[in-house]
């Protein structure tokens, strides 16, 4: 079957597709800390219920939970440097892509769009989601990772400050 049929058929059937790929189109729900290992984590919240539980590091989830709160601090963090950066060379985040996870680690893009071109950079997931708050840029996530981590049992709890 070719591509293009392809695509028009996942296109009529409501699916999503980013790179060849089938994906879900996620929000920050929360940042909380797991009550086990006591590391912070993000969850992300999709459409059929799927619930992703990411562990990232105490600065990037305090970076999170700022733009969540949307918190104005007198100094730029560095993802607000980032987003500055992006803005100020004429570019734009078009989304980011959370495409893979491997040994228990996911990996993540930042797609760029400048003078119509896209620039797709590397990045650890908790980076770009940071990034994707503070430029309103959409989170999408490769539906073979939420298919294979999602959790429907993972309580949302109210969101902590880090």
């Amino acid at each position: 079957m070719n591509k293009l049929l392809l695509v028009a058929l996942f296109l009529l059937i409501g699916a999503k597709l980013w790179a060849g790929e089938e994906v879900i189109e996620m929000s920050v729900a929360t940042v909380t800390i797991d009550p086990h290992t006591r590391a912070p984590v993000v969850v992300l919240r999709g459409e059929k219920e799927a619930v992703l539980p990411i562990v990232i590091g105490t600065a990037e989830a305090r970076a999170i939970a700022l733009a969540l709160d949307k918190v104005t601090v007198p100094r730029p963090m560095t993802h607000d440097l980032l987003s500055s950066l992006v803005e100020k060379l004429g570019a734009r985040v078009s989304k980011i892509f959370i495409h893979d996870l491997r040994d228990g680690i996911f990996f993540a893009q930042v797609i760029l769009i400048k003078n119509g071109e896209r620039l797709i950079l590397d990045s650890r997931p908790s980076d770009a989601i940071a990034l994707a708050l503070r430029t309103g840029s959409p989170i999408i996530v490769a539906e073979k990772i939420v298919t294979r981590i999602t959790t429907p049992e993972v309580e949302v709890k109210e969101r902590i400050w880090i």
